[in-house]
Parts: structure tokens; C-alpha cells; sequence
């Protein structure tokens, strides 16, 4: 294995554990309930949508480590692997726009994700162009992602040799810029909905929130990438594709860090620089 599938094997390997542990602590919230008869953390509308991202990153994860693994492990599939990929990354454009402009926003606020978390959700009155995006996104994405996984799966078990011209190939160009389109309104939603909740803003609130904005921006500059590379203006290599399939890493760390310094370093730091030690002496082995 080369240097770069090297470094893909200890960022999805680190993505899975990391994915993994917070799917399961979500569902030990969810399920422990609450004196109000509700699960705990479960009132509003916004964590069960944090839930389901993080469940959809975690398999998002173990689909890349396992199509990772089959470049020496003839067992696997790995065209077939590769579509599967292609095909979970639609359901992220709807959970992006509704996490970050919900739960996300609302850490940047309070400064604690906790406390959206455990309190109740008040949702602000959404815009009309909010709701025409949100309802949107979440039909038109999962769609378009089903029709890829049908082509792309037709294409890479045909008999009858597959070219560049075949039109299941145009269909996955095309959807793979579609896909960072729509990736992209969605982040620029949060970004924008990334604003002051009170006239006089305080330091931290202001640093959380600017931190945030460039996160978002710079995860916009990364699917401004994948866009250019689906529509062959520029190469997408395998470096850039596994820079760009670890933005959940990305965003996840930078994420906890601007809002709750407190939980990154608990969870990330004492913990997850063990897990990203052990990791990457297991891929060196």
C-alpha cells in the first residue's frame, strides 16, 4: 500500500472510532430518558437530525476504510464499494443545511452543546427561501443519490466494457457535480445563518462564531474542489480524494473546539490522541 492509501487507512480508521463512540452516545442520551416522559436530549426537532449524521458519517467511514482495504484485499469489490460511497454522500447535503443551521448555530450562541442537547428546542420562524431549500434538498438529494447508486451499480457489473463516453459515466460526472453543488448551498446557509443572536455580542460569542464561519469556509473551498473535479476541469487525485472524504473529521474537531473547549479536550485530546497513536501504530505494523 502506498503512502497515500497509508494515510487514508488512519483517517477512516480514526473517522470510524470516531463516528462510532459519538453515534453510540447519542443513542445512550436518546434512550436513557427523561423525568418529562420525553428522551433526554431528544425534545425539538434538532437532535434526532444530529443523530442521523452522525450514524450516516460513521457508515460513511467504514464504506471509504473498506473500499481502502480492497485495494489489497481481492475480496472486496472495490468498484462497487466506490459507487456505495458515491451514493451515501447525497444524504449529506439536507443533514449539513439542517445541522448547521440548527443545532450548530445554537452552540455558537450558548457556547456549549450540552445545553442545546438537554433543552428544549424553540425553533425561530424559517423564511420562505429557508423552507423551499430545506424541503428541497431533502427530496431532491436522497433522489438523485438513488438514481447514482442504480447506474453506477448497472455500470461496474456490466459484462459489455464501460468508457468515459457511456452515458451511467456522464450520469456519475454529472450527479458528482450536483452533489458539491448542492453541498455547497448548504454550507453557505450556515454560514450565513452563522450571525449575532443579541445587539451587544459578547467576545466569546463573536470568536465562536467568526471561528465558524471559517470553518464553513473552508470546508466551501474543499467542495468548490470536488465540483471542478467532477466536471474534469481539474485532477482529482487520490490525495485530494481522501483530503476531501475526511472533511466530517474536519468539521467534527473544529466544530467541538470553537463551541465547547471543555468536551475537545476531554474527548479529542486525552482520548483521541490515544486512539490516533494506537492507530497508526496498528497501520505501520
Amino acid at each position: 500500500m502506498d503512502p497515500v492509501g497509508l494515510l487514508s487507512l488512519v483517517l477512516y480508521t480514526l473517522g470510524v472510532f470516531t463516528f462510532g463512540a459519538l453515534s453510540t452516545l447519542w443513542l445512550r442520551s436518546a434512550m436513557a430518558g427523561d423525568p418529562g416522559g420525553n428522551g433526554a436530549g431528544m425534545t425539538g426537532r434538532v437532535k434526532p437530525v444530529e443523530g442521523v449524521f452522525l450514524v450516516v458519517t460513521f457508515v460513511w467511514f467504514v464504506l471509504n476504510l473498506l473500499h481502502t482495504f480492497a485495494a489489497v484485499e481481492t475480496r472486496l469489490d472495490r468498484p462497487v464499494l466506490n459507487i456505495l460511497v458515491f451514493s451515501v454522500a447525497f444524504l449529506f447535503p439536507p443533514l449539513l443545511f439542517h445541522f448547521y443551521t440548527g443545532a450548530a448555530a445554537r452552540a455558537v450562541s450558548t457556547g456549549s452543546w450540552r445545553l442545546v442537547s438537554d433543552q428544549a428546542v424553540h425553533e425561530p420562524p424559517r423564511s420562505l427561501l429557508w423552507r423551499l431549500v430545506f424541503w428541497g434538498l431533502y427530496v431532491v438529494s436522497p433522489l438523485l443519490g438513488a438514481v447514482v447508486l442504480g447506474a453506477g451499480l448497472a455500470a461496474v457489473t456490466s459484462s459489455e466494457p464501460v468508457g468515459s463516453d457511456h452515458p451511467a459515466v456522464r450520469l456519475l460526472n454529472a450527479g458528482g457535480a450536483v452533489l458539491g453543488v448542492m453541498m455547497t448551498i448548504a454550507l453557505i446557509f450556515g454560514f450565513l445563518g452563522f450571525k449575532p443572536t443579541r445587539p451587544q455580542e459578547d467576545r466569546s460569542e463573536r470568536s465562536r462564531r467568526v471561528g465558524m464561519r471559517g470553518l464553513l469556509a473552508l470546508i466551501i473551498g474543499l467542495m468548490t474542489v470536488v465540483t471542478l473535479g467532477n466536471l474534469g476541469i481539474i485532477r482529482f487525485t487520490e490525495l485530494l480524494r481522501t483530503l476531501v472524504y475526511s472533511t466530517p473529521l474536519l468539521a467534527s474537531f473544529g466544530s467541538i473546539y470553537l463551541t465547547d473547549r471543555y468536551t475537545f479536550v476531554d474527548l479529542f485530546i486525552k482520548r483521541g490522541l490515544a486512539l490516533l497513536g494506537t492507530v497508526v501504530a496498528l497501520t505501520l505494523y
